[in-house]
Parts: C-alpha cells; sequence; structure tokens
C-alpha cells in the first residue's frame, strides 16, 4: 500500500524557498508563461488548441491513485466512526469526491467507477441518518448529503430515489425562508449555501424538477435580509451579511460569497432591483480592494495577509469573472486578472495543498479565467499549481483534517481531476 512518503517518484525541478515579502507563502519557483513556452512541457499545441500532455496528464492520473490509496489506508475505515458528516471537513466531502471521480476520471473503466459510487453510496447513506437539522447550506448543513445524495442517484439512474431525496432537498427552504436570523445567509452554513444546492441540481439533474419559483423565492429572501443587515448599519453597499456578528467580504463567510451566488440565479429574480443591488455590491468590493489586487478579510481590515479561496483574492476571483460573463464589463474582468496575477506571486501559501486554504483552492482562479478567456496563460498557471501540489511534497504542511476535502488531500485530488475535464472544472460547493 502506498503511504505519505512514498512520493519520491515526483522530484521536484524546482526550489522551495520562502516568499521574501510574506511569511505566509513560498516564493513562487516557475518562470512566467512567456519565459518558459519555449520548453514548457506540460503544454502542446495540437490544431491550433493548447492542450495538456499526455506526459502531464498521466503524471496527474498517478498521482490521483497514489494518494486515493493514502485515504484509503488513513481515513476511510476510520469513516463510521467519524460525527461530522459535512461535505467541508466530513465524510460527505469523500462521497463527492468518489462521485466525481466515478463520473470523471474513472468513468471509461466500469469497474472502477462502480466501486467509487458504491463507496460514495454507502457513506451518504449513513449520513443520511445522522443530518444535522440545523443548518441547510451544502458545505456545512444538511443541504450537502441531500444533495449529494441526488447526484449519486442520478449517476446510479435511480430515478425514484432522485425523487424521494430532491423532496427532503425542497423541504429544507423552510430554513431559509421562515428564518428570522440575518447571520444564517452566507455560503458555508445558510442560505446562500442553500441556494448553491438548489442551483447545483437545477443545473445538473434536470430530472430533479427544481421549481423555478422556489429559487427565487430564496434569492428574494437572500436579498431581503442583506437589505435590511445594510440599512442598520449605514452608508454601505445595499447588502451586507454577517457570521459570528462581524461583517466578511471573502467567498466562505461574506458578502462576495453571496453575491456570486445571486449572480448565478440573477436570470430568475425577475427584478431590475435586485440586479442593481448586485452591481452596486460589485463596485463597492472594487472600491475597498488593496492595491496588490488582494480583499480585506472583514470591512474596515488594513492588513494585505490572507490570500486563499475563505478570505482573499481567490474566492473573488470567482465572482469578477462570473459579473464579466453577466454584464460583459471590462472592468470586472481586469479585476479577476489583477487578482491573478496576485496568486500567481502569492499563492502558493504554506498551509498546504488544499481547498479552503491551499494551493490547490488558490489554483481554481487560474482555471476560471482560463475557462473566460481562453487564454492559455492561465491553463499554464494552473498547471504549474498542479505540479507543484504533486511535486513539493516537502511544503504541504500538515492541516487538523489532512484527508478531507476542504482542508486536506481530497480536496487536492479533486482539482487534479477537475484539470482532466477542465470544461466542467468547478470549485465544488461554491462555484457553478
Amino acid at each position: 500500500m502506498a503511504t505519505e512518503t512514498e512520493d519520491k517518484e515526483f522530484v521536484p525541478t524546482f526550489e522551495i524557498k520562502s516568499h521574501p515579502t510574506d511569511i505566509r507563502a513560498y516564493q513562487n519557483p516557475f518562470p512566467d508563461y512567456m519565459s518558459a513556452m519555449s520548453n514548457e512541457t506540460s503544454l502542446i499545441h495540437i490544431a491550433q488548441e493548447i492542450v495538456i500532455s499526455t506526459d502531464f496528464i498521466n503524471k496527474i492520473k498517478y498521482f490521483i491513485a497514489e494518494q486515493l490509496e493514502v485515504i484509503g489506508d488513513n481515513y476511510l475505515d476510520k469513516l463510521s466512526y467519524q460525527d461530522d458528516k459535512t461535505v467541508y471537513t466530513g465524510s460527505c466531502g469523500l462521497a463527492f469526491l468518489y462521485i466525481k471521480l466515478g463520473n470523471g476520471m474513472y468513468k471509461r473503466d466500469s469497474k472502477a467507477a462502480k466501486s467509487f459510487l458504491e463507496m460514495a453510496g454507502e457513506i451518504l447513506e449513513t449520513a443520511r441518518d445522522e443530518v444535522y437539522k440545523a443548518y441547510p447550506a451544502f458545505l456545512m448543513g444538511d443541504g450537502g448529503p441531500w444533495t449529494l445524495s441526488i447526484l449519486h442517484a442520478q449517476a446510479t439512474g435511480d430515478k425514484d430515489s432522485i425523487a424521494k431525496y430532491t423532496a427532503e432537498l425542497v423541504h429544507l427552504h423552510h430554513h431559509v425562508v421562515c428564518s428570522k436570523k440575518n447571520n444564517e445567509d452566507e455560503l458555508l452554513y445558510g442560505s446562500a449555501g442553500y441556494l448553491y444546492c438548489l442551483l447545483l441540481v437545477r443545473k445538473l439533474v434536470p430530472e430533479a424538477n427544481i421549481n423555478d419559483e422556489l429559487v427565487k423565492k430564496v434569492s428574494d429572501v437572500l436579498v431581503e435580509h442583506g437589505i435590511k443587515l445594510a440599512q442598520s448599519l449605514g452608508p454601505i453597499p445595499p447588502l451586507m451579511y454577517s457570521f459570528a456578528a462581524k461583517q466578511y467580504i471573502g467567498a466562505a463567510h461574506g458578502l462576495a460569497g453571496v453575491v456570486y451566488i445571486l449572480l448565478c440565479s440573477a436570470e430568475l429574480m425577475g427584478s431590475n432591483e435586485n440586479m442593481d443591488n448586485i452591481i452596486s455590491c460589485l463596485e463597492y468590493l472594487q472600491g475597498v480592494k488593496y492595491a496588490s489586487g488582494n480583499f480585506p478579510t472583514q470591512f474596515g481590515d488594513t492588513d494585505d495577509m490572507r490570500l486563499h479561496w475563505c478570505h482573499g483574492a481567490p474566492g473573488i476571483a470567482v465572482l469578477f469573472c462570473k459579473a464579466y460573463s453577466v454584464t460583459h464589463n471590462i472592468k470586472y474582468l481586469k479585476t479577476a486578472v489583477q487578482a491573478a496575477r496576485l496568486v500567481w506571486d502569492r499563492g502558493l501559501i504554506k498551509k498546504g495543498i488544499s481547498l479552503c486554504h491551499g494551493v490547490a483552492g488558490n489554483a481554481y482562479t487560474f482555471l476560471q479565467l482560463f475557462k473566460v478567456t481562453q487564454d492559455a496563460e492561465y491553463l499554464y498557471n494552473a498547471l504549474k499549481f498542479a505540479e507543484w501540489c504533486i511535486d513539493a511534497t516537502k511544503a504541504r504542511g500538515r492541516p487538523d483534517r489532512p484527508f478531507t476535502l476542504f482542508e486536506g488531500l481530497a480536496g487536492a485530488i479533486y482539482f487534479l481531476n477537475d484539470l482532466l475535464d477542465i470544461k466542467n472544472a468547478a470549485f465544488p460547493g461554491y462555484e457553478l
């Protein structure tokens, strides 16, 4: 069996050194795109299109297979004893990865695909019996197990279960519509995370028949709560959201995460005023942006330190890519491009290779920009961050939950698998 120390096939061709100006990051050892292309082997040109080379694809596949064994040896057998059933740091995160692999990298291998889907099914069966009945969101609430159960039922052709689990997911809307607490609206725990569930199922499982009116109702509640809190706090953006009595800016707990999800439902909101509020929030976020391209963690912060998906430019860049796609306003794309340049410089962070606050999560900045612009520079950047995830074994760190989706190895595997199908790549639990 593979262990965490058996990565010796991948010997770094780069030096690992601390960043000269950011104590939280390593110095980026890779040449920029224009300097590298004459000798670069991870990308090749085929019929005027730039694609990932077969050698690099094989490197990704080998690493994924090896690290899946690591997860199996160190984590999978202990899942039945885990109290945490969430997508974020619990067993359902692994179920999400297994569904992704069964439908993706291993889809042509029917035996392997069946095995992954069976493991996901076992995890979800336990999770459904122990839903918390506390939060509706995907990442840290009951929306996660029900949404993944719908995706799993579709993957296994179980139409009856699609209807059954969709009914359970829809029932959770009472947590949102009837809630009087504005601090339950952010992405990780709250209403924005529930809206993500509805939009994801609506996109991937049309036979679930998620009602457009339900999406509109949840979106409207999110906007109403945002207006109410903003008015109570004074002359700030027209929408504002709290988590733990603090007003955050980033994707996980803050304004950017909620506004991104609202943008994804904009076509169903049916109100020009709602869209105007979203645009005003985008303008406000651009106004608080640091000169570096990063964003504060909370409103009023002045320290340009955190550069993660959860707090900082990486998660917010996804919002501005979406804003550009919806409005075609070039200034939103420029904001995302500036964020990507910063991530290229300071994004190899020392916390590890995970999604929430790690290199894999930061790399989605490049994938999103590549999808929007088709500029090969961003694909190159994403592949270099992937190379770091694979080769820089001494720089990975060891998080508290080292095998989970958002704080551990499973998240890095999810990102690397997305490189094999970039058209459908999306930051899990956030991007739609």
